[in-house]
């Protein structure tokens, strides 16, 4: 259970699906700090984004 890296989203970008703006650089901090070279310890792709929304009774007798 080594800690690979990090990044950063936001549910706003996630929601456009599966995109070129989609991809994102896993970056280890203490790796950027000691090595000059360092780029990315990988990339994170989405290829598929889901909402679900779990509609209750109570939602239903509210509704109508």
């Amino acid at each position: 259970h080594d800690f690979i890296g990090e990044f950063s989203t936001s549910y706003k970008e996630l929601s456009m699906g599966q995109s070129q703006f989609n991809v994102y650089e896993v970056v280890n901090p203490k790796k950027k700090e000691k090595k000059k070279n360092y780029k990315n310890s990988g990339t994170v792709t989405l290829l598929s984004f889901l909402l679900d929304i779990e509609v209750t009774f109570l939602d239903y007798i509210k509704g109508g």
